[in-house]
């Protein structure tokens, strides 16, 4: 018992002190970790109801935006629907004047129609009285024209009846030759086609044969190739396993000396860091002695292989082109066979052709035979009948003036009557119209102020919209920039978080190490090594943290980028739309014009054409420069943040591996000596505290420039969204000024037309009574005129008849004559065709047999080309899948693709 207590009070003297202070670290490090947990609960919670309460502002905001909007358009269609009633109204008091001036217009007429009808019928009594003793001097010629005219259609019908028997029967004998000549060709063709069939299923029988006879040698090629090349294949694979062990020892070895090289650049430990370059550049040389002495052993042990590879190769080279070769050469002659058949077809076909051609010309000759002694007989049976045909005409044309004496009396009678009406019926047509059009161009300048008043709304509502839409943008950048401010703020509170996790980590533990440097040697180790795994998993949750905030900033930008784009390519579809309505607007007004009586409109139309499609192209050029503009802003935050998240990523990295670097060495140190553990511990906590204090400053520095840079793209978007608002507004300013000035310009003009139709109507009145006066001397004279043409023509018809017979004899002479020479020609061209018939025969001959000559010779240089390539490598060209193109290539009509 008194042992016991001995050892008992000796533990609590030795070691209780010691145990106390690791309970009370331990406590403190855990009160820590419950610390930064519960600071990123709190963090977390905080992020996901700003994120909530923005997502929801913004839903509410664009139900704001959506109202106003409403309200806007359902005030503009209430002022459109106004107008509209008005217009209404004002077309309908039109209608109703114009039909009271079309009815005070149509009473007149009516009374003015009863006076013409009355005087009609008076002039109608007096001619009809004439034409009766006219039409019977008319009857009794006409009986002996159409004596005249039944005697020589009679005569016609029979020449014809005489002249269609003879060409009925010479078309019947061509037709039994020309089925006799065809029959003779389909002969010709199913000989050739027999001929041709037998020699194609040899060709075919034997390229079946040479094809089998190919894949057996290239079996046989391959047989004697598989152990050589798995040898090879076997040396390469064990060779390229040697490399990759080699590279893999040493790039891992490389890559974790650039990382500590690059960290003690950063905290500008420059002599450690050209330690570091110096290792590796030791590293890199030692790789590539390793990697050169592998790659030398390889090539040694290939040599023989090589060489006996190269040897079988070549034997199957031989083999397999005089195979192919003998096969070749033997499709040649097939095809040689084939084009003998093929000439003599075509050389008979044409032979045969000659003799039908021949023939025709035979038939047509026969045929223009009895054509010109139908044409001569009809000649004569012209010249009676036109003789008659002048006698009657003679007779008719001396009896007409003598009528037209008497009617041109009555008529003189009727027009003077007429004219005095003529007078009162333009007279009421003068006022009519002048009525009427006053009251169309005062109804047309009311409904040019109603369009006046509807363009200028139209401007104005589309200027609102567009305002519209710049403010909610507006509002939406700023919302944007808010959310980026809170997003960035809690990412810094995330880090400020983990740096007082990690910064006095390692405090804690400082007063129970001092007194247990010898003692907890071993503890020490396992404890730093449960501190690189909690490491690990702080570093874990922190990369969580720089991706959660990297989503949720990307998205801002991400999804402005997108709409941006989508309303670009949307207001692009819409131009476009226009602009080619517009450009079929104006072709079809193009259409409608003469092209010979507005040839100068249409020029000018055109001009105008081409400048709306110059002006599109220019405003295309000018859109897409716009959208550059909009898109570069955005881009440059993505870039940004993309940028951001990385650093932060390997600045996160390079803190992890400080930390587990830093305890691997206090574990080696704890190992080789205890009594400078006190020391390398301070050392270890002063490290950790100032990488701790580098990533607190790179994230203080990250937060200060997204804020700043966020700031600065509010603004730029701001500005731009502003400018576009004053050019709209501008553009409504010079619209509105436009449609005003056009709407004055017209009612002056308007006004102008009014005065204008007040003056013309009075002239018009002046120029009614004038008109009358001059039609009634007029009328007098005409009549004089005429009485002293008409007896004089009487005369003058007499002589003319004479004349014409002797002119009608002289015209059938020559007509008879022309007969004659087209059937001396007819014969000569007969003759002429026969000769150049033969001619072209024996050509044809002489040509088939040259291009046969040609045609094989280009054969056998195609199987020489093919021959030449076979004998570089008959190996792996012209395989027996080609087999069956070998014709083809012979032939030219493809080309053969020999694998290099």
């Amino acid at each position: 018992m008194d042992n016991e207590n001995r050892l008992k009070d000796r533990l609590d003297r030795a070691y209780k002190k010691v145990v106390e202070e690791v309970l009370k670290s331990e406590d403190q490090l855990d009160a820590k970790h419950k610390l930064y947990q519960s600071n990123t609960k709190r963090i977390d919670t905080s992020l996901t109801n700003k994120l909530k309460t923005f997502d929801e502002s913004i839903t509410q905001l664009h139900a704001d935006y959506k109202l106003i909007h409403s309200d806007l358009e359902k005030a503009h269609k209430q002022d459109i629907v106004k107008l509209d009633k008005q217009e209404k109204e004002t077309t309908k008091i039109y209608e109703k004047d114009l039909k009271e001036l079309d009815q005070e217009l149509e009473s007149k007429r009516t009374l003015n129609t009863l006076k013409e009808e009355k005087i009609d019928n008076d002039y109608k009594i007096t001619l009809d009285s004439i034409k009766q003793d006219y039409n019977k001097k008319q009857e009794a010629l006409d009986k002996e024209i159409d004596k005249a005219n039944k005697n020589f259609y009679e005569k016609q019908l029979q020449l014809e009846k005489e002249t269609d028997i003879k060409k009925t029967t010479q078309t019947t004998i061509n037709e039994e030759k020309n089925k006799e000549l065809s029959l003779s060709i389909d002969k010709v063709y199913e000989s050739a086609i027999k001929e041709t069939q037998s020699i194609e299923k040899k060709l075919k029988e034997f390229e079946i044969a040479f094809s089998k006879s190919i894949k057996e040698a290239l079996k046989a090629y391959k047989e004697a190739l598989k152990p050589i090349d798995l040898e090879l294949e076997t040396l390469l694979k064990n060779h390229e396993t040697d490399l990759s062990e080699i590279n893999t020892y040493y790039d891992n070895e490389i890559n974790k000396k650039t990382k500590y090289q690059k960290e003690k650049e950063k905290i500008a430990d420059h002599t450690a860091a050209n330690d570091y370059a110096k290792e590796i550049k030791k590293l890199q040389k030692t790789l590539k002695e390793t990697i050169d002495n592998k790659k030398e052993q390889y090539k040694q042990a290939k040599i023989p292989i090589d060489k006996q590879k190269e040897d079988t190769i070549k034997h199957h080279q031989d083999t397999l082109f005089n195979l192919k070769k003998d096969g070749i050469e033997k499709i040649y002659l097939y095809l040689n066979s084939l084009h003998v058949v093929k000439t003599k077809q075509l050389i008979d076909i044409n032979t045969i052709n000659i003799k039908l051609l021949e023939q025709q010309a035979e038939f047509n000759y026969k045929m223009d035979s009895v054509q010109i002694d139908h044409d001569i007989q009809m000649i004569n049976y012209n010249q009676t009948q036109e003789e008659a045909r002048l006698y009657y005409e003679n007779f008719t044309e001396r009896l007409k003036p003598t009528q037209t004496i008497d009617e041109e009396s009555a008529k003189k009678t009727f027009n003077e009557q007429l004219n005095e009406l003529t007078k009162s019926r333009n007279y009421i047509k003068e006022v009519h119209k002048k009525d009427v059009k006053l009251r169309k161009l005062q109804h047309a300048l009311t409904l040019h102020q109603i369009d006046y008043e509807k363009d200028r709304l139209s401007h104005m509502f589309t200027f609102d919209k567009r305002a519209l839409q710049i403010d909610k943008n507006n509002h939406f950048v700023t919302k944007d920039n808010d959310k980026e401010n809170f997003l960035i703020k809690h990412y810094y509170i995330y880090t400020k978080n983990y740096i007082a996790l990690k910064s006095d980590g390692m405090l804690v533990y400082k007063p129970s190490v001092e007194k247990e440097v010898e003692n907890r040697k071993n503890l020490e180790i396992t404890r730093y090594e449960k501190m690189m795994k909690q490491a690990e998993k702080d570093h874990e949750i922190i990369m969580n943290n720089i991706e959660e905030i990297y989503k949720h900033e990307i998205k801002i930008y991400e999804e402005a980028y997108k709409e941006i784009e989508q309303t670009h390519k949307e207001t692009i579809i819409q131009l476009a739309k226009h602009h080619q309505e517009e450009l079929q607007k104006d072709k079809d007004a193009i259409d409608l014009l003469d092209p010979k009586a507005d040839k100068g409109l249409i020029k000018k139309q055109l001009k105008a054409f081409d400048y709306k499609k110059n002006e599109f192209k220019e405003i295309m050029d000018e859109k897409k420069v716009e959208l550059e503009e909009k898109l570069a802003i955005y881009q440059k935050m993505i870039d940004q943040i993309k940028g951001y998240r990385l650093h932060s990523s390997e600045e996160a990295d390079t803190l992890l591996n400080h930390i587990k670097d830093q305890l691997s060495d206090a574990i080696n140190h704890v190992k080789l000596q205890a009594a400078d553990e006190i020391e390398r511990y301070n050392k270890l906590y002063f490290e950790i505290k100032h990488s701790s204090d580098l990533f607190e400053t790179f994230q203080r520095q990250r937060e200060e420039d997204t804020l700043t840079e966020a700031g600065e793209y509010l603004k730029v978007r701001q500005a731009k969204e502003n400018e576009t608002k004053a050019t709209y507004k501008e553009m409504l300013n010079k619209s509105l000024e436009s449609i005003k000035n056009t709407f004055k310009a017209y009612e002056e003009e308007n006004h102008n037309d009014q005065n204008e139709t007040i003056e013309n109507c009075k002239k018009a009145i002046e120029q009614i009574e004038t008109i009358k006066e001059e039609n009634l001397k007029n009328l007098i004279d005409q009549f004089n005129h005429e009485k002293r043409r008409l007896e004089g023509l009487i005369a003058k018809l007499t002589n003319n008849y004479d004349q014409q017979l002797k002119q009608l004899t002289n015209e059938k002479d020559k007509e008879k004559a022309l007969c004659f020479k087209r059937k001396d020609e007819a014969e000569n061209l007969l003759k002429e065709t026969l000769s150049i018939r033969q001619k072209e025969k024996n050509a044809y001959i002489n040509e088939r047999e040259h291009l046969k000559i040609k045609d094989l010779n280009r054969y056998k240089e195609f199987q020489n080309q093919i021959l030449k390539g076979l004998e570089v490598d008959a190996i792996n060209r012209l395989n027996e899948d080609q087999v069956q193109d070998i014709k083809d290539y012979l032939l030219g009509v493809k080309a053969i693709e020999f694998q290099k």
